[in-house]
This record gives C-alpha cells, sequence and structure tokens, in this order.
C-alpha cells in the first residue's frame, strides 16, 4: 500500500507522519520486516535526489520549466530506488508528498502533468493520499516561525494559497480518472485528533 501526506509547509503532515511511525513501527514490526518504509519528496532517501532536492529548495533563479523537470528526474529516482522496490516487496509505503505536489506545480493542462508524472513513476499510483489544510491567517502565523527556502520566498503567501487550492483541484482530477481515495483533513484541529482520524481510515481500508 502507498500512503501519501500532502499540503503546504506548516499544514502539519510531517508531525502526522512521524505519529505514523510511533503507531506502525513497534518492535514485532520491525523485526519480521514488516514495518512501513517511510519517504519524501523531493530528496527521497536517494544520492541524486538529495542533490536535486538541494538545487530545488536552493536556487531562486531557476525558470518554471526548469525547476518542472528537475522535480520529475527526483520523481523517477524516487520511485525507481525507494517506492516501487518497497511495494513489490509488499511493505506499506508513507510519503512526504508526492505526484499530487508536482501536479500542483506544474502550469499546464492537468492531461499533460498527469501523463508526465505517471510516466516518472512507472505507473504507480497512491492507494490513499492525506491532504492537511489550514487558513492563509494561520499559515502566515506559522510561516514566520520558520526558515523559509528560495521555493517558498518565490512563492509568497498569496501563491502558497493558491498552491493549496491547486492541490485539491489535482486530487480530485486524480479521483475522477483514476479512482484514488483523497481525504482532506483540517490542520487547525489538535494532533492527536487528526492523528486519531487518520488511524480510523486506514483501519478501514
Amino acid at each position: 500500500m502507498l500512503i501519501v501526506f500532502e499540503g503546504i509547509d506548516t499544514c502539519g503532515k510531517t508531525t502526522q507522519i512521524e505519529m505514523l511511525k510511533n503507531s506502525f513501527c513497534d518492535e514485532s514490526q520491525m523485526m519480521n520486516g514488516l514495518a512501513p518504509v517511510f519517504t519524501k519528496e523531493p530528496g527521497s532517501n536517494t544520492t541524486i535526489g538529495k542533490e536535486l532536492r538541494d538545487i530545488l529548495l536552493n536556487n531562486s533563479e531557476l525558470s518554471d520549466n526548469a525547476r518542472v523537470f528537475l522535480f520529475l528526474a527526483d520523481r523517477a529516482e524516487h520511485y525507481s530506488q525507494i517506492v516501487n522496490p518497497a511495494l513489490n516487496r509488499k511493505r506499506t509505503v508513507i510519503s512526504d508528498r508526492s505526484f499530487i505536489s508536482g501536479m500542483a506545480y506544474q502550469k499546464m493542462d492537468w492531461n499533460s502533468a498527469m501523463h508526465m508524472n505517471l510516466s516518472a513513476m512507472s505507473g504507480t499510483l497512491p492507494n490513499v493520499v492525506f491532504m492537511l489544510k489550514i487558513p492563509k491567517e494561520e499559515y502566515v502565523k506559522r510561516i514566520s516561525a520558520k526558515k523559509s527556502d528560495a521555493l517558498e520566498d518565490s512563492i509568497g503567501i498569496d501563491g502558497m494559497m493558491s498552491h493549496q487550492n491547486r492541490l485539491e483541484e489535482a486530487l480530485s482530477f486524480v479521483k475522477d480518472k483514476f479512482g484514488v481515495n483523497y481525504f482532506i483533513l483540517d490542520g487547525m484541529k489538535k494532533e492527536a485528533d487528526i492523528h486519531k482520524e487518520i488511524m480510523d481510515i486506514l483501519r478501514k481500508i
């Protein structure tokens, strides 16, 4: 199973993934090799991915097209080296971001963006996507408390809110086209309450 978390920076998705580690990765799972594989985009756990992540997050002079193709290159390496091998071994994979973010960033029609991303992923789609959503006022409050990267700086606050809307639109498109399950969660709720909601959904699935 491939489980994906989406949302703009500071929405709380990384916190929820860390909480899942505590819920899933008990000693018996680790001993039997059943613990989920936790990964992320961009960068994953590959050498090339880390280099691409550094370029993407720290170079504000990249053209839009160059940024798109670097994200696709990272995604292709991620699925080739991390995601698909784990899925083939019947391991659950939990990813911090995915091609949904890539589609939201790409300034092209959904069908073209989907075609490019499917190629990069060798056709692999997630079983479920969780998206955490926060309002603009909360984003401003949270982002001011952390160091922003070049990508965040280039997008700006209004751009990030627009990106959040695009994420929802991309999710809707992927569900209509391929039937991928997705759930939009209120990032303003208490962390423990969001975690319980996620666990309840995963148990049903």
